[in-house]
């Protein structure tokens, strides 16, 4: 009955958004700060590696924090390695996303996340290996199944059964479109997959995507526009590049001479150089509010959601203007403060959003001249249409004569 009662008070904690930690001789249960660094593995106990914490989504001997695989956040951050064994596979396909980007959030840049799932590729090759007259398809069924029960994973974090199948494939992308890299397989119990992976970046509002078609549409569209301002044999900037896809596109789609994508976090340039490598593309480490570039280097500079970035814009904008040639041009894209006003809680990392006379008054002062002025109306599909009335507002600008002064 004590047992009982104990559950039963718990289970209410956790439902009123209390953690639990558990210590040597004693339970701790508050409304306390996440717990910061560490290691925590999620699922079954019998599977946790030495040193790690145990979540689990019911209170039961070992268990350290109590919560479901998608509740981490609010509960743990900064950790140095997240394993998890046999959850995803039993989510659920509307779950497996958002859990694997609240397990990408709680990991600390650095951090190593370990997955091991069923390998659906196994079973179907052991299945076809399996003759029909010899009835062992039923076993073989069990066998692959078998793994979900009360005693590997407790109904309370599969409901029931598999949800999902995975395979190799599968899972290294799931693992690359969280914003992981450095994916790696290992070994493992036949059936099964392992995977590791590392948390290179943070995503902040950066598209981490390993594939083009990843990326959100918007982001894209801006890009694309770009393109078609590029003639042959110009020297393309990159500002604020992130993880790459914008460089590469430019590189793919135009016959630019060559490419300088510049960012200043080493992860987002280490996974740009995996996954948006090109022979024209440059990636470069360095702080875009100080930039050093040759003077009359470059024909085109693209700077694309990032003055709303930066406390010192006019500042910004003068290096571009006197890294330009003469004629030189410059697309520059914001937020439109009239249509998307600036709210610091939805948008952490901005200093300030732009209305459309302040946006063509500041590429004024930084030394340019507003040639064409164009909008997004929304995120998805983000064509750009004429005029400045949209969510998101795009100039394309010379550089004007004299301007390569401070």
């Amino acid at each position: 009955m004590k047992a009982v009662i104990r559950s039963l008070i718990q289970r209410l904690l956790h439902r009123a958004g209390y953690r639990l930690i558990r210590l040597p001789r004693q339970a701790v249960v508050g409304r306390a700060d996440p717990l910061k660094g560490g290691k925590v593995h999620i699922g079954p106990p019998a599977c946790r590696p030495d040193g790690y914490l145990q979540v689990f989504p019911e209170y039961r001997d070992g268990v350290d924090v109590i919560c479901e695989p998608w509740e981490l956040a609010g509960r743990v951050g900064e950790l140095t390695a997240l394993s998890a064994v046999h959850v995803l596979e039993c989510l659920g396909k509307e779950r497996v996303r958002p859990t694997m980007d609240v397990w990408f959030d709680a990991l600390a840049v650095g951090g190593v996340i370990s997955i091991e799932v069923l390998d659906v590729a196994d079973f179907m090759e052991r299945w076809m290996e399996v003759s029909g007259s010899d009835l062992k398809l039923l076993d073989l069924e069990n066998a692959f199944l078998g793994v979900v029960n009360e005693q590997l994973i407790p109904a309370s974090i599969h409901g029931g059964g598999v949800r999902g199948v995975f395979d190799a494939n599968r899972l290294e992308n799931l693992l690359l479109m969280a914003g992981f890299s450095d994916v790696r397989t290992r070994p493992g119990a036949r059936g099964r997959v392992r995977m590791e992976a590392i948390k290179a970046t943070r995503k902040g509002e950066r598209q981490v995507a390993p594939g083009l078609e990843l990326v959100r549409a918007d982001h894209r569209a801006r890009y694309e526009f770009a393109c078609q301002k590029i003639v042959a044999g110009a020297r393309v900037l990159d500002v604020a590049c992130g993880v790459g896809y914008g460089s590469w596109m430019v590189a793919c789609r135009t016959q630019a001479l060559e490419v300088l994508g510049i960012d200043i976090d080493p992860g987002a340039l280490s996974y740009a150089r995996a996954h948006y490598a090109h022979a024209r593309v440059q990636y470069q480490q360095g702080d875009i509010t100080q930039l050093e570039l040759p003077e009359q280097s470059i024909d085109v500079a693209i700077s694309l959601e990032t003055i709303e970035h930066i406390a010192e814009p006019e500042r910004f904008l003068r290096c571009l203007a006197r890294a330009l040639r003469p004629g030189g041009i410059l697309l520059c894209s914001t937020p439109n403060e009239e249509v998307f006003p600036l709210r610091t809680a939805a948008n952490p990392y901005h200093h300030r959003h732009y209305t459309p006379s302040e946006f063509e008054g500041l590429l004024g002062r930084g030394g340019f001249d507003v040639t064409e002025r164009h909008s997004q109306m929304d995120r998805d599909p983000g064509n750009l249409v004429p005029g400045w009335n949209g969510l998101f507002n795009l100039a394309v600008c010379r550089v004007r004569s004299g301007s390569t002064s401070e």
